[in-house]
């Protein structure tokens, strides 16, 4: 009896470091440092297994973010994001 708890104590916690470890391997990293490796893989993607519809709906995704982005960073009232900005020498 007790050994069929203890086994079962013991699966379970297997497989939550299983869910665990495959959580961290399958998430995507948001920061803005993993855009070089985001675009290293995207361009490798497209080079060797890609077609021409899928480059072009990459470019124009990131035409589509950089635009965004462009608002945003044009945008006075953003006050948070202002504090932010380096100050230019003169």
């Amino acid at each position: 009896m007790y050994t069929v708890v203890i086994a079962s104590v013991i699966l379970n916690i297997l497989l939550l470091f299983a869910v665990i470890k495959l959580y961290r391997r399958n998430r995507v990293d948001y920061a803005p440092s993993f855009l070089p490796t985001i675009f290293y893989h995207m361009t490798k993607y497209i080079r060797y297994s890609g077609s021409w519809n899928e480059m072009e709906f990459m470019r124009d995704e990131l035409r589509r973010v950089l635009n965004e982005i462009d608002i945003i960073r044009h945008d006075a009232g953003n006050v948070r994001l202002r504090k932010t900005k380096p100050v230019r020498d003169a």
